[in-house]
């Protein structure tokens, strides 16, 4: 990615204009902070196999939405918050 966008390709512009990708760089924070323990809860949950041959990918589908959606909450109700009060200051 790098490569591409010091070789001045459009692919690197098109990526990271995304507005999906924005909103993840945007929530990043809170997903690095809730994903390890929504995923460690949710692999105790013995929840059911959808992909038996893929562990990971079944983990992957279990994990991926409650991931985003306590993530945005976070930000939204927490972070977000404390950002506008720092910068009204």
């Amino acid at each position: 990615m790098v490569l591409a966008a010091a070789l001045g390709l459009g692919v690197t512009d098109r990526l990271l204009a995304n507005r999906v990708i924005m909103y993840l760089g945007i929530i990043s924070y809170s997903l690095y902070l809730w994903h390890f323990p929504l995923v460690k809860w949710l692999h105790q949950a013995k929840l059911p196999v959808l992909l038996p041959d893929a562990p990971l990918l079944n983990g992957l589908l279990w994990a991926a939405l409650p991931v985003l959606l306590v993530s945005s909450l976070s930000y939204w109700v927490v972070e977000r918050p404390f950002l506008r009060l720092r910068h009204s200051r």
